[in-house]
Order: C-alpha cells, then sequence, then structure tokens
C-alpha cells in the first residue's frame, strides 16, 4: 500500500489525500488512538515528497523560524507540541519517520531555519544511542539527506553572495544568515561526533559517529582530509576535522574492539593533508607494543598503526618497519620456546602486520618478477602462522630451529615446512 497505493492516490486525487490526512488527524485528536501514528507519518511523508504540504519556509528565512514539520502537523489541526513527541515515540518507524519529514525537502537548495537544526540538535543523541540496526540505517539516510541539503543550498547562497544577485529575492544580510546558521550548525555536529567516539561510548553512537563523520567529508566539507569529493557541487561552508582532540580521538580508536569502528576510524586518519600533525613516535611505539598483545583487537590494532606508520614513512622517517618487524619474529621464534612466544609475545599481531604493510602502496603497479616475490612472501608469512602453533602439532623444537638461519632461506624453509606438515596446507 505505500509502494503503489498510497503514492499514486496523492497524485491522481490530492485532494482526497489531503482529506485522508486530515481524517487520521482527527481520529488521533479526538479518539486518542495512538494506533494510527505509524499510518499518519507515512502518509506525510507521501505527501512532503509530493509537494502536498506547506513550502519549508516563507522567506525571508532569518524572519520566520517555523519549522516546516510542525506547520504540517498544525494545519492537520494538531497542537505545534504534537510532533515534538513523535521524535521521543517509543516506535522506532514512528521516530524515522518524524526525523525524516523533518529534514527532508524535495528542493535541497531550501536552507534550514535555525529552529530546525535546534530541534535536529536535540533529537541526535537519542537517535545515535539507538542498537536496532535497520533504525540506524534509516537514520543515517536521513542525515545523508541533511547532509546534501546544506551543501546544496549554502553552495546556493554562496554564489548568491557572491553575484549580489538572489533568485529568490534574499538581502545580502539574509544571504549571509543563511550560511552563518548552517556553519554554526556544521560546527556543532562535528564536534558531537567527537563526543560519540570518546571512550566508554557504546559501540552503537561511535558508529553513527564514524558514520556521519564519513558522510561528511565524502560531501566535501572537511577542509583539512584529502578526499575525492563525489559530486561537482561544492558546499557553502567548510570545517575541520582535526582540531581539537578529534585526531587524538581517531588515534585511540585504530585499536578498538569491533573492526568496523578501528577501520572507519584509520579510514579518516590515512586522509589528513597535514600528517606532521600526528605524533608518529609515540604511535610507533604504541603499535610494536599492541602488536604483541595476547587480544587479537589489540593486537591487530597494533598492525593497523603500523601500516599507517609505514604509509607516511617518507614523512615520520619510519621507512623500514617491514623489516624490523620481520627481524623481531625470527629472533623470538630463534630465542625461546614457541609455546612461551606465543602466549607471551604473541606472533598474531606482526604477521598481520607483514601482510599489511606490503599494502600500503598497492596502487603501485608491480612487474612480474616482483609480483612472483610478493607470492613467496604471502606463503613465508602463512608458514609462520603454522610455527606458531607448533607446540599443538608436536613438532620437536630444534627442527625448528634448524629450519630459521637466517631470513634469507625462506624457501628452503617453505620447502622443510610443507615436507614436516603434509596435508596442513
Amino acid at each position: 500500500m505505500n509502494k503503489y497505493f498510497l503514492p499514486t492516490l496523492s497524485k491522481e486525487c490530492p485532494h482526497a489525500f489531503t482529506d485522508l490526512l486530515h481524517s487520521m488527524a482527527n481520529d488521533i485528536l479526538e479518539k486518542k488512538q495512538a494506533s494510527g501514528l505509524q499510518a499518519l507519518m507515512l502518509c506525510l511523508n507521501i505527501a512532503r515528497r509530493e509537494k502536498l504540504l506547506p513550502d519549508d519556509r516563507t522567506p525571508p528565512l532569518p524572519k520566520n523560524n517555523l519549522i516546516p514539520a510542525i506547520l504540517a502537523i498544525a494545519e492537520l489541526g494538531l497542537p505545534s507540541t504534537f510532533f515534538s513527541s513523535l521524535l521521543t515515540n517509543s516506535s522506532t518507524t514512528i521516530r524515522v519517520a518524524a526525523f525524516d519529514l523533518l529534514t527532508f525537502h524535495t528542493h535541497q537548495k531550501t536552507p534550514l531555519s535555525q529552529s530546525c537544526f535546534n530541534l535536529i540538535q536535540s533529537t541526535l543523541p537519542s537517535l545515535f544511542a539507538e542498537q536496532d540496526a535497520e533504525f540506524r540505517s534509516e537514520t543515517l539516510r536521513s542525515i545523508r539527506g541533511l547532509i546534501l541539503r546544506i551543501r546544496a543550498s549554502t553552495h546556493s547562497a554562496s554564489k548568491e553572495l557572491d553575484r549580489r544577485i538572489s533568485k529568490l529575492g534574499n538581502s545580502t544580510t539574509e544571504l549571509t544568515e543563511i550560511v552563518e546558521i548552517a556553519l554554526r550548525f556544521m560546527k556543532w555536529l562535528v564536534l558531537f561526533c567527537a563526543e560519540c567516539i570518546t571512550p566508554g561510548r557504546s559501540y552503537y553512537t561511535t558508529s553513527m559517529g564514524l558514520r556521519t563523520l564519513h558522510v561528511i567529508s565524502e560531501e566535501g566539507f572537511f577542509t583539512d582530509l584529502d578526499v575525492e569529493v563525489k559530486s561537482g557541487v561544492l558546499s557553502g561552508v567548510h570545517v575541520e576535522l582535526f582540531s581539537g582532540g578529534m585526531l587524538r580521538l581517531l588515534l585511540d580508536r585504530l585499536a578498538d574492539a569491533y573492526d568496523e569502528v578501528a577501520r572507519m576510524a584509520c579510514w579518516l586518519v590515512e586522509r589528513i593533508k597535514e600528517p606532521e600533525m600526528i605524533p608518529w613516535k609515540d604511535l610507533y611505539s604504541m603499535g610494536r607494543k599492541l602488536c604483541l598483545s595476547g587480544r587479537a583487537d589489540r593486537s591487530e590494532g597494533g598492525a593497523r598503526v603500523l601500516r599507517l606508520c609505514q604509509r607516511f614513512g617518507e614523512i615520520n622517517g619510519y621507512t623500514n618497519i617491514q623489516e624490523e618487524v620481520w627481524q623481531s619474529l625470527v629472533e623470538d621464534i630463534k630465542a625461546g620456546d614457541l609455546q612461551i612466544v606465543a602466549f607471551e609475545k604473541s606472533l598474531h599481531g606482526r604477521l598481520v602486520a607483514l601482510r599489511y604493510i606490503p599494502l600500503v602502496h598497492s596502487n603501485v603497479d608491480l612487474s612480474l618478477t616482483q609480483k612472483i616475490s610478493l607470492v613467496k612472501y604471502f606463503n613465508f608469512v602463512k608458514i609462520f602462522g603454522i610455527l606458531s602453533l607448533q607446540f599443538s602439532l608436536m613438532i620437536p623444537q630444534k627442527e625448528i630451529y634448524n629450519l630459521l638461519p637466517t631470513c634469507q632461506h625462506y624457501e628452503m624453509l617453505q620447502h622443510n615446512i610443507f615436507s614436516l606438515l603434509p596435508g596442513v596446507l
């Protein structure tokens, strides 16, 4: 019904559709029937997309702080406080529909008022804390639409300011206020996302904060990120990502227990325009320490940190991390009991680092000889994975040591390990 009948009814019989909205509103108001709220929000969003509701603003915007969604509710005879209650409703479906109605407009160039931004700010904390995956995906979709609308509206306002001509008849003061209001909100949104990724926050809140930062970066709002913008339309407002404590928060998340969170944080840090801001010495030391952790999330986080150091090796001076990690592996394996090494100096993080580091410059076109060497290298990494399980496979220690004279003999090592462990690989 919501995909075919109701959209068709709104197009073919707009008056009938409007009557349907009023009937639903009367049932809720007079009969106190909350069961029809979901259907009402569905119809309101269809009406918004078919331009059957009041326009998003009545010029001039700065003098009119009415929120279009509240205007739509008021025209149906419902109290103005009714819409705010929808944003905190126990039903996730109603909350998502209300937030979408608050942020969506068929004309993306239409700016939002300060009152609308204030309502969004009061709503986002509860939306970001929601645990339902589908709800968070729908919320993120609405946030992306909001970001696109801010980008389009500020782009239009900035162009009109430059030309000193407004198609809507807005004065220079009004256009300036549109840009300033949007800029204040974007600065607040970045700070809010920083609060979402502070230590102690839940996975759900942290994930939503990072995803929102990714959306903002993809649309070209950040001046200190080197990101290819998806659209040719540039925003009229820009903000900085790595200001305040944001860089430290993102670096802390590189070893997060949730791989998704760690990858999103790393994606942002990798695109920093001024890598000199990063405390490379401390970061490198922490990466090496985490690589030895017995916890998989921490050791893989350490590997991710070392990969980041290698990526910016020309700036921080750490250009030989691969060899250093390799030598530490050989020394630990030859120096003591493999069972002790497996528990006290775990190989997992360093093996992951050896897998990561050759891929740092994966865009380089390798020759055939280089590709063959790389394949041999990966096979060797697999062999070290087997070595970490040596104690459980009951292979004599001295046979393992005899196979590890130097790292240059990896082809011989590969052959002998295969003969010792038939059928393992």
